[in-house]
């Protein structure tokens, strides 16, 4: 699938600025889910944000963001993973089900498994990585 075809997704013209800012808040929000003295249920939602910023930022490199006005746009954003950065589908998987988790958690007031958190910095720490790497190799005059 292309990106031109991806639903929720519209185009824009990639923005330097825009793109420093996604990748800070990013890095910010990892390293406030590895502080702890905040909830288990606090640190998830801060690396799912991170998740969330990163698949951002790799739709905007491509010249793109979810459409503007959605009540979620962060499933357009993770699930183009694929498709902007490259992801294989069990990283895919494994983002959507954080992504549900988080949904659920906010819906129902459940607890945050530590090991679902554990799993939601490793993810956010992957795709920074990946994305940067990607960043430097396919969009540096964005960087």
């Amino acid at each position: 699938m292309r990106l031109e075809d991806f639903p929720g997704v519209e185009q824009v013209v990639p923005a330097q600025d825009s793109l420093t800012r996604l990748l800070a808040g990013a890095e910010r929000h990892i390293a406030d889910a590895k502080v702890q003295r905040i909830s288990l249920e606090t640190r998830f939602f801060s690396a799912y944000a991170a998740i969330r910023m990163l698949a951002h930022a790799c739709l905007l490199a491509q010249g793109y963001r979810p459409t503007r006005g959605a009540a979620r746009t962060d499933p357009s954003a993770t699930q183009s993973l694929p498709v902007t950065l490259g992801i294989d589908e069990k990283g895919a998987a494994r983002i959507e089900k954080l992504r549900r988790l988080r949904d659920l958690t906010e819906a129902t007031g459940d607890i945050i498994p530590e090991s679902a958190l554990k799993v939601c910095v490793q993810q956010a720490e992957s795709l920074r990585d990946k994305t940067l790497a990607w960043l430097k190799i396919n969009h540096p005059e964005l960087l």
